[in-house]
């Protein structure tokens, strides 16, 4: 998306870290009732590794 779509749509920019991100969806109990418990797991798990450099495609 365009800067200035962003800025028209009110969209601010993220500061935070993927590891910040992962741990505040850690305690969001709604993102995981909503998703699925499998789908969460593995969505969680996915991140970690990418984060850590050691996901494969």
């Amino acid at each position: 998306m365009f800067p200035q779509r962003r800025r028209a749509l009110r969209i601010r920019e993220s500061s935070i870290t993927l590891k910040e991100a992962l741990e505040k969806m850690r305690i969001d109990e709604i993102i995981r009732q909503t998703i699925g418990n499998h789908v969460y797991d593995t969505f969680i798990e996915y991140k970690q590794m990418s984060r850590i450099g050691t996901a494969s495609t």
